[in-house]
């Protein structure tokens, strides 16, 4: 089991999505893969900002799978609010980011962004999501890029 070496708790994803069903099948995949990392779950952007608010459990986050509309008006408008956390994490914290989301047709930001995928929800997205974060964080991957990760030590020590 990986443990932050910042904190005695295991290194984490946050998940948004307003759909229950999303969110079920994101925790059953962690336990069904044996994922070896925590799932702050999070149904609505209030939720998200509480989780991000609590520095302890900010410093774990090595990775995000973010929908793009969260609220019902989102998808009439195609204007979404989660471009806007997706920027920030992006420009601050370039943790891998999976954009799940079925409106990617609507959405023409990060096509090729190193650290962030875009993955169009389907019937297996989630499980090839979750089989990519098993391996990011079985190579190390995720340590890498995060916030007081092996690249940001290495250029400190430097």
């Amino acid at each position: 089991m990986q443990k932050n070496s910042q904190n005695s708790e295991k290194d984490a994803v946050l998940l948004l999505d307003d759909m229950s069903q999303i969110r079920t099948a994101f925790v059953q995949l962690f336990q069904d893969l044996d994922i070896h990392l925590d799932l702050f779950v999070c149904s609505n952007y209030e939720e998200y900002r509480l989780t991000l608010s609590n520095e302890d459990k900010r410093k774990r986050i090595k990775c995000m799978i973010i929908d793009l509309s969260n609220t019902p008006s989102e998808i009439d408008s195609k204007k979404y609010y989660a471009d806007e956390l997706i920027k920030k994490e992006y420009d601050e914290n370039r943790i891998p980011i999976f954009i799940h989301s079925g409106n990617l047709q609507h959405y023409e930001e990060f096509k090729d962004e190193g650290t962030v995928y875009r993955i169009e929800k389907s019937g297996d997205s989630a499980h090839k999501i979750c089989s990519t974060i098993k391996l990011m964080h079985n190579s190390e991957f995720l340590n890498i890029f995060c916030r007081n990760g092996l690249l940001e030590q290495k250029i400190m020590g430097e």
